[in-house]
């Protein structure tokens, strides 16, 4: 019986999966000439949506206050720290990384631009850390353990970000807070503070 859950388990989370890859990578392709760049940005959320909603049975979200204060402020904060050394080390290694939200955001008026940044900076994290780090890990590290909880939300996690480098370190510095703040919180509040210095260094402050 319990081979039989298991597979049941991962056959779900493989199909979300897939949903989620193929759903993002359509429209993407679809809408990516779209004159209203905002809509199209703010169509990604509802696919994540669409993906939570999938997943709710097997894994319902948790937003409560975190149990342990103590072990949340430090690990989140550690987990600030971390990701603020990333992108430092990013700035030395790329730092055109911002160069196509740039060039995207040339053709938006203020108000669009202010759009994108709730998207990027509250919008996306929530979400983001709703479906990879609340679902996906969860599930996974419950089943498996704490490194197939990693590494499975991880890969995900990065293949929606075009499997770039940054995006797998970013995967289990997120995975990591989750874990040891025990809040989804946690994990919310260094991914907002990642893209927003990502935002203020590689795109405000390039397109002075």
């Amino acid at each position: 019986m319990g081979g039989d859950k298991d597979r049941k388990l991962l056959v779900a989370l493989f199909v979300v999966a897939i949903f989620l890859i193929a759903m993002t990578r359509a429209y993407g392709a679809y809408f990516s000439g779209i004159k209203y760049p905002i809509f199209y940005l703010y169509g990604f959320f509802l696919i994540d949506l669409a993906a939570i909603a999938l997943l709710w049975r097997l894994c319902p979200l948790s937003l409560k206050p975190p149990e342990h204060p103590k072990r949340f402020i430090t690990s989140t904060a550690l987990g600030v720290l971390a990701a603020f050394a990333g992108l430092w080390v990013l700035w030395l290694t790329a730092p055109d990384a911002g160069g196509g939200v740039r060039l995207f955001l040339d053709g938006v008026t203020l108000n669009q631009n202010a759009f994108y940044v709730l998207a990027l900076v509250i919008i996306g994290p929530v979400f983001e850390e709703s479906v990879y780090r609340g679902q996906f890990y969860t599930i996974l590290r419950g089943r498996y353990g704490l490194a197939t909880g990693v590494l499975g939300s991880t890969l995900l996690f990065a293949i929606m970000h075009g499997l770039a480098p940054v995006a797998f370190a970013q995967g289990v510095l997120l995975a990591l807070v989750y874990e040891y703040s025990r809040s989804l919180w946690g994990s919310i509040i260094v991914h907002i503070a990642n893209n927003a210095l990502w935002y203020i260094v590689f795109v405000h402050l390039l397109r002075k």
